[in-house]
């Protein structure tokens, strides 16, 4: 268990020491590692070895310290490694990000972190500094320098990140090529499977379950059992928050967390709590009585902190400041036992998910919250982003907001950045990968990074690729041309033309500059189609379109625009097909498991987390798709008052002589009441001869709901299934589906 007080690190700033190097001495012979080393340690030596071996042509054998044959490369804090070396990782805290690098006179090479998961970042660092990058989670999207002679030349290397959370994107964070991919940029390592921890450590001691924790301990049941329990609008009691003066729900809510807690297998130091998104807050006269909804929000949170502390004294919980609650409570003081997640995006009621950094009118707002939450959370405060946007479709050029941002975090005293990124890698690889470098060193510039990615990733096409980002990150600045979601008939114009011309220069380059072109130019084609049809609508011809309005219109204009890119047997094959949606779904047809009609999806937006077996098995499905098409939001469906929407899939085998024998299907955080009113009517329904549909459940709660289709579906080699929804005539209504499972067998005839 780490032992350790956030706040001693609040004050942490970028500490980089100069790179001191002399003239390089004879090539190292083998990579060590300590003899006591734990696995991680082991890992990340062998990951140095195979990389370095590739650069020099050569196999470098990896063997304990006692083993070593000078000069070596000593990864992890070996017995020889230089004394003040060994002091200054000393000196760092558990979680810090920090790496010390050392080339002595005879060539020695000394690498580490101070503990284990940071070792793979040392690793990482030492070496981009040789000239390695890997600039998107693909074998296709490495670069390493040959010709190496394994002589490094002398330096005395010491840097900290301001940041201790370095939360990296979203999509497929268990994937192998995604964890090492992160691990060697910066990022943290937070996915804690077994296997996860034995390669690179325990990562990120902190259960980062979801910002909206609430929500879990809530249910209809209980809100039938307990109405008092739950918050008060408009004078009478509804289904979106706990009652947070009723000391029975804070009873209730502290039990159910500490039993979770005590649950946890993993040496957690943090628990994010988090009130749910679910509409409005508790007005009752208690509620009131605190002034503001913050001073309501963090009194129940840090009681509930307290209750927590009483039972694990090294627990923190961390607690989201959001939309309704941006700024920090007047009359509660925090203590240390909580850590701040400032969402700055509504805390300054920005339609926009861009911060301030362009706007003058707002900059001054963004240092201010800054400057307020710090000193208002003595255990740390974190900032939540939205820099990868949700839809994933087009460019996002984030890249000047990131670089000034977190400048301006690390100058304010933020200790942590979370971030919402769904990276589209084809269109937005370039700010992916860019986050990763600037969280481990905030004072990266943008035109390095843009150098460094389109000369390493684009090769003999770089000056396009150059002008085009310039182009994308200028335009977006000024809000000219480029827009969030929209881009001008003239700027794709100009796109069309540094693509083509990228393409030309590249035909006669090695095959991973094909592959990334391929990726690249499948996802701008598809980017294209999308901008064009957004120019379509006549609010955005008489530029009076609103991003975050307007979804019948905008859905009705794309359906037909958009899907025909997403055909399971051609699109699926592309690099963007396996690497935009990350993950091999051209596997899933080579096993002949499981086909999946894209077709059927209006946003074209679909994932798999887990590699269909060949009999059937256990995958996981993150899905958009709606037929009311709510843009630029994660969440799945919106429905307008009195109106009926449906969210709709089609499965089918892939084999024809296959047909299924079981699915079933469970849920995760689908919501029939995200508004907090009571819906009409909701069904779950299928259809398996193509015309005609069966409700299987009627008036079904889709929170966590897991429902069998295995009667209907049994020696059917394909079958659609729907869930409906009827918002009232008072309320709009939306539906989140964040996850899907599915659990299915299928059997040859």
């Amino acid at each position: 268990m780490l032992r350790y007080t956030l706040t001693t690190i609040v004050c942490f700033s970028c500490l980089i020491l100069p790179i001191r190097t002399n003239a390089a001495t004879g090539p190292v012979k083998c990579i060590a590692y300590p003899d006591d080393a734990k696995s991680p340690t082991i890992h990340a030596a062998e990951k140095l070895a195979e990389v370095l071996g590739k650069m020099a042509s050569v196999r470098l054998p990896v063997v304990p310290e006692r083993k070593a044959k000078r000069p070596a490369v000593f990864v992890g804090r070996t017995k020889s490694m230089p004394k003040a070396m060994r002091q200054w990782l000393d000196s760092r805290k558990p979680w810090a990000g920090a790496a010390a690098i050392e080339v002595d006179a005879r060539g020695n090479t000394y690498i580490c972190g101070p503990h284990d998961w940071a070792t793979w970042w040392a690793v990482g660092d030492f070496l981009h500094q040789e000239g390695y990058r890997w600039y998107i989670p693909s074998p296709e999207g490495v670069e390493i320098p040959v010709g190496h002679s394994l002589a490094f030349k002398r330096r005395s290397y010491r840097h900290e990140s301001p940041f201790v959370l370095r939360d990296p994107p979203w999509q497929s964070s268990h994937l192998e090529n995604i964890l090492e991919w992160r691990a060697l940029n910066g990022y943290w390592i937070s996915y804690n499977a077994p296997e996860v921890i034995e390669r690179y450590g325990a990562g990120q001691p902190m259960d980062m379950g979801s910002n909206h924790r609430e929500m879990y301990f809530m249910s209809e049941d209980l809100f039938k059992q307990h109405p008092d329990w739950f918050a008060m609008v408009d004078g009478k009691r509804v289904y979106t928050h706990f009652e947070y003066t009723n000391p029975e729900a804070l009873n209730y809510v502290a039990e159910q967390l500490i039993a979770q807690i005590r649950a946890l297998k993993e040496p957690y130091e943090l628990y994010t709590f988090g009130m749910a998104d679910t509409g409005k807050f508790s007005q009752s006269p208690e509620a009131k009585a605190f002034g503001t909804t913050s001073d309501n929000v963090f009194s129940f949170v840090q009681q509930l902190a307290d209750r927590v502390s009483a039972v694990f004294p090294n627990f923190k919980i961390l607690q989201l400041s959001y939309a309704d609650y941006p700024e920090p409570p007047t009359k509660v003081k925090l203590k240390n036992n909580i850590i701040v997640i400032a969402c700055m995006w509504g805390s300054l009621g920005v339609s926009d998910t861009t911060f301030p950094a362009m706007d003058p009118k707002l900059s001054p707002k963004f240092r201010d919250l800054l400057i307020k939450w710090n000193q208002a959370a003595p255990g740390g405060l974190f900032v939540r982003s939205y820099w990868g946007d949700y839809d994933s479709f087009t460019p996002y050029p984030m890249l000047r907001n990131m670089c000034y941002d977190l400048k301006e975090f690390a100058k304010n005293g933020v200790i942590g950045l979370e971030n919402e990124f769904h990276p589209h890698w084809a269109a937005n690889g370039l700010y992916a990968w860019s986050l990763g470098r600037l969280l481990w060193n905030p004072d990266l510039t943008e035109d390095e990074l843009t150098r460094d990615w389109c000369k390493g990733y684009w090769g003999a096409a770089e000056k396009p690729m150059l002008e085009m980002q310039r182009y994308l990150q200028d335009s977006y600045a000024s809000k000219k041309d480029v827009y969030r979601g929209r881009m001008t008939e003239e700027a794709i114009a100009k796109c069309d033309g540094w693509m083509a011309e990228a393409g030309q220069l590249l035909k006669d380059s090695p095959e991973r500059f094909a592959w990334r072109y391929e990726l690249a130019n499948t996802g701008w084609k598809y980017s294209a189609r999308f901008l064009r049809a957004i120019n379509t609508i006549e609010d955005v011809k008489a530029d009076q379109w609103d991003a975050n309005t307007d979804p019948t219109a905008l859905s009705a204009r794309l359906r037909s625009t958009i899907v025909d890119l997403h055909s399971i047997s051609e699109f699926a094959k592309t690099p963007l097909g396996e690497w935009a949606f990350c993950k091999n779904v051209s596997q899933a047809i080579i096993n002949k498991a499981l086909s999946v009609d894209l077709l059927a999806i209006p946003t074209g937006h679909f994932q798999f987390q887990e590699q269909f077996d060949r009999n059937g098995g256990y995958s996981r499905i993150l899905a958009e798709s709606t037929e009311g098409f709510y843009p630029y939001s994660s969440y799945g469906l919106g429905v307008e008052k009195g109106q009926t929407g449906q969210l709709t899939y089609r499965f089918k085998t892939a084999d024809t002589n296959a047909v299924f024998d079981k699915v079933i299907l469970s849920f995760f955080h689908l919501y029939k009441n995200y508004a907090g009113v009571e819906s009409p009517g909701n069904a779950v329904k299928i259809c398996v001869d193509g015309k005609n549909w069966i409700v299987v459940q009627e008036n079904k709660d889709f929170r966590d709901a897991t429902i069998d289709l295995s009667d209907y579906i049994k020696g059917k080699a394909e079958f659609q299934f729907r869930i409906e929804a009827k918002a009232p005539e008072s309320a709009r209504l939306e539906l989140a589906l964040d996850a899907m499972i599915m659990d299915f067998d299928v059997r040859r005839q």
